[in-house]
């Protein structure tokens, strides 16, 4: 029971840091944005869009991800587990298919 508690921490502390990095990261935008001193690279946007797009293409191939016809995402149990225990895609399929195997 204790290893879910201190889980269960850890995962709040990520949350709690990762709420701060968006706040700076929000702030700093609408600095930007105020001041007028920023420009858009919108060739750089469309590259980490098509990246974004490949990324979801693979975990969805490798069964990490559901794509809806509606473009909604959701993990599968196999992602969620992945990810919850922050181990690799490449390392995880690898645990994944011994647990088969091993059946």
């Amino acid at each position: 029971m204790d290893k879910f508690v201190k889980l269960h921490q850890k995962m709040d502390q990520a949350k709690s840091q990762s709420k701060e990095e968006d706040q700076d990261q929000d702030q700093t935008l609408l600095n930007l944005e105020a001041s007028g001193d920023y420009h858009i690279d919108y060739k750089c946007a469309n590259c980490i869009l098509e990246f974004a797009k490949n990324v979801v293409g693979y975990l969805e191939k490798q069964h990490f991800l559901i794509v809806y016809e509606n473009e909604r995402i959701k993990p599968t149990p196999l992602g969620k587990a992945a990810f919850a225990s922050s181990i690799s895609p490449e390392e995880s399929m690898l645990i994944f298919e011994d647990l088969v195997d091993s059946r």
